[in-house]
């Protein structure tokens, strides 16, 4: 049988009577034979529309700008409001968006920032001293203790010293829980995590925070910090000091920004369907490729939404679909952006709507997409080689219109062969008991959900030399943004019952003739 397409021919026009039957035959071959071609294109992977609308350098303006507001971009703080400035302003140049911000403030008691928000040239607001006397970089795990730290000439014998192995964890008191005595104090003064992947060990001087689920976290007992494998050779023999530098922010505000696209044309009086796309832009440092490929990616598709990928034509049988761009502060702190305002948005939409919120989609765009696997030198500095995988996964398949159209995006760019080295299709997989970052909310109220994620986190992944667009494969993020972009155009015209018969090539064209 012929793949899905949402190509519909349209119809040739009328043969005047006085032609000859020769030129009646010519020129029904003729509109026979283009509408082979063009399904025959459509086929090989490429979608019908205009011209080449994402390039290489679009993305990488937007990462570069991206990456340029601040050295940090933490939730809560100035580079916070000014990176949702900045989104709001691309957004507001598109045709056809209605943007507005959805402010908060962060959940949780109050929230430890780094001195100058944790950049490299502030020393990450961590001095670590080595029995040698050289500074070691190092990154406080969430929460320090209350009290201000200034440890000095602590023997080394009284510093827990563990080893993971680039592991997300939660808080600073779930590193040390293991060890704790029963009484609930621990016998150590310090604890010092030595964080890098395996296999890049012994490239890595830089600190790699880890710690995701900040809103919970309480003040620790005993500072917690993270330092590099390389840097964790100087500690042997002798006494270290360590000193936090920072402050406590309570409340610490910030905010969403959303992008409402037009009704589709064509649906009637009533209400369209909304469905969800987001990526949240917050990270420890700037956050090139963690972060910043993601939003060039969704940025795209809201500029070029109504002008572009909007489908002109939809199935009869098809709801009207309307997006929502979403870009959502407080990674940090368990996507609190997701979970505190927009989950209860689409709550209220649904209920206006009459509809469970099980039928709203929920796609949400990931960190690390088309990053360079490996870099090479000190520091990761170097131009890269190999690109991660992109995993799409969704939830596992059911007749509610949302989850159908989930299913129809992915079985779309599972077809589009200029993927088939980069992306790991895996439906029907996502679940909230497997799942990791800013699906999980999504998952919990029970949406219909589809994930795109890196489908190796390695790279300059939290790290803060993750400083450019050199973090990107931008051929393969372009790439992607594309076939994402027509998969969602075909998915959302519903044309896959009607344009495809179920028939071979021969017969779709015989379907045409006749």
């Amino acid at each position: 049988t012929t793949q899905a397409t949402c190509w519909q021919p349209h119809a040739a026009p009328p043969v005047a009577r006085r032609q000859r039957p020769m030129l009646r035959c010519a020129w029904t071959w003729a509109v026979v034979l283009g509408v082979a071609l063009l399904l025959l294109r459509h086929r090989r992977g490429r979608w019908v529309d205009r011209d080449r609308w994402v390039t290489e350098e679009s993305l990488e303006r937007l990462i570069s700008d991206y990456a340029q507001i601040s050295s940090t971009h933490l939730s809560g703080t100035a580079a916070d409001t000014a990176t949702s400035e900045w989104l709001r302003q691309e957004l507001a140049a598109a045709s056809g968006l209605e943007v507005k911000f959805q402010e908060y403030t962060l959940p949780g008691p109050p929230l430890w920032i780094p001195e100058d928000d944790g950049s490299p040239s502030s020393g990450y607001g961590c001095d670590l001293v080595a029995p040698s006397g050289q500074a070691i970089p190092c990154y406080v795990v969430h929460q320090p203790p209350r009290a201000a730290v200034a440890l000095q000439e602590v023997p080394l014998s009284q510093i827990l010293l563990l080893h993971d192995p680039d592991v997300y964890t939660f808080s600073a008191a779930d590193v040390y829980r293991p060890y704790l005595r029963p009484d609930g104090t621990l016998p150590y003064a310090a604890v010092i995590v030595v964080n890098a992947p395996a296999g890049q060990s012994e490239r890595v001087t830089e600190p790699r925070p880890f710690d995701w689920n900040q809103r919970t976290a309480t003040p620790a007992l005993v500072p917690v910090v993270t330092v590099s494998y390389l840097s964790s050779l100087l500690l042997t023999g002798g006494n270290v000091s360590l000193r936090l530098r920072g402050r406590w922010a309570a409340p610490a505000p910030t905010r969403n920004v959303l992008a409402i696209a037009a009704p589709p044309k064509g649906c009637g009086p009533g209400p369209s369907q909304p469905i969800y796309l987001g990526t949240p832009i917050n990270g420890f440092f700037r956050a090139a490729g963690e972060r910043g490929a993601g939003i060039a990616l969704l940025l795209q598709l809201a500029q070029h939404w109504n002008e572009r990928i909007a489908p002109r034509e939809r199935s009869s049988r098809c709801p009207c679909w309307t997006p929502i761009f979403g870009f959502t502060s407080g990674h940090e702190q368990s996507d609190s952006g997701i979970e505190r305002m927009v989950i209860p948005y689409l709550q209220e939409l649904a209920a206006d709507l009459h509809i469970p919120l099980s039928e709203i989609p929920f796609i949400s765009i990931g960190a690390g997409l088309a990053n360079y696997a490996h870099f090479d030198g000190l520091n990761f500095a170097g131009a890269g080689s190999g690109t991660t995988s992109i995993r799409v996964s969704s939830t596992r398949p059911k007749r509610a219109a949302g989850a159908q159209l989930v299913t129809e995006v992915l079985r779309e760019l599972s077809k589009d062969q200029r993927l088939n080295d980069l992306v790991q299709a895996e439906p029907g997989t996502l679940s909230r008991w497997t799942a990791q970052g800013a699906i999980l909310p999504a998952l919990h109220a029970g949406m219909p959900a589809l994930n795109l994620v890196s489908g190796g986190l390695r790279g300059r992944f939290h790290l803060p030399s993750d400083a450019d667009a050199s973090s990107v494969n931008l051929t393969s993020l372009a790439t992607f943004t594309d076939a994402f972009a027509a998969a969602l155009h075909c998915a959302l015209r519903g044309a896959r019952e009607e344009a495809d018969p179920g028939g071979t090539l021969l017969e779709l064209v015989a379907s045409v003739v006749r």
